[in-house]
């Protein structure tokens, strides 16, 4: 069991010293116009309370939890993510969803492995006026 707990549903957990991570949850946030989605910070409390071992030490990925269902990460987590807040993304996230797994987690990856360089940390913070109560600690 990956998961221990389904509450709150739909938490997109993210690594929290990541400036670009940092950075694409205040876009998804503006993605999720129904106000839906919770995000959490990996090292946070509320993944070391949701989320076992091995899902919170993949700082290099995300992990999803759509609901009642298991944990998605890396490509599969954005994809449904992306889904699941439907609007205007969520078509293209629909098509990137019929590519082969291995080659959209090959991507992901490239872009993980280089997050630090894109954006640090420092530069790019998620107030709270700005997340409405939906990042968890």
């Amino acid at each position: 069991m990956l998961f221990r707990v389904s509450e709150p549903e739909r938490i997109l957990f993210f690594d929290g010293d990541c400036g670009l991570c940092r950075r694409s949850v205040r876009f998804l946030m503006k993605q999720d116009r129904r106000r839906r989605m919770h995000f959490a910070p990996l090292q946070g409390e509320t993944s070391k309370r949701l989320l076992t071992e091995p899902l919170r030490a993949q700082l290099d990925s995300v992990v999803y939890h759509p609901g009642d269902e298991p944990p998605l990460t890396r490509s599969g987590a954005l994809i449904r993510f992306l889904t699941d807040c439907g609007g205007i993304l969520s078509i293209p996230a629909q098509l990137l969803g019929f590519l082969p797994r291995r080659m959209l987690d090959g991507a992901y990856d490239c872009i993980a492995r280089r997050r630090h360089r894109l954006a640090p940390a420092s530069t790019c913070p998620t107030g709270a006026s700005e997340t409405d109560g939906r990042i968890l600690p």
